[in-house]
């Protein structure tokens, strides 16, 4: 048995979540979501860079810390409001994460076979650089 209490203090410390995902199944919110993946800028994300090699050699590009699928969904419901259907299985980075800074392309399922690719922009904090 459980404590109504217990029940709402825990549903009212849940975050407020985002619209809910669109529905897969129908081509017409397929569509939409994938003109409106299309509209959105580049995805900018800062990372430190890893230390350079010997003195005078070419500044690192390798970044310490990684841009994953799960922060490209995060950053997507958070800046720009748009869930994905099938959350972090929706988005898919070649590697598996982005360990450089540049600006590289991440694949994203909308459903009913349909494919958006997003530009993503690694780059260093000011200072870092």
């Amino acid at each position: 048995m459980f404590d109504l209490n217990e029940r709402i203090a825990v549903s009212a410390s849940r975050p407020k979540a985002t619209a809910a995902a669109p529905d897969a199944s129908r081509p017409e919110a397929v569509a939409a979501l994938a003109v409106r993946l299309g509209q959105l800028p580049a995805l900018t994300f800062e990372r430190a860079l890893i230390g350079g090699g010997a003195e005078g050699a070419a500044p690192s590009t390798r970044t310490f810390g990684s841009v994953t699928a799960d922060d490209v969904v995060v950053a997507l419901q958070s800046e720009h409001g748009v869930e994905l259907p099938g959350g972090r299985s929706s988005v898919r980075v070649d590697g598996g994460r982005i360990k450089d800074v540049g600006t590289h392309a991440v694949h994203i399922n909308v459903g009913d076979g349909g494919e958006v690719v997003l530009t993503v922009v690694v780059r260093a904090p000011k200072g870092d650089e």
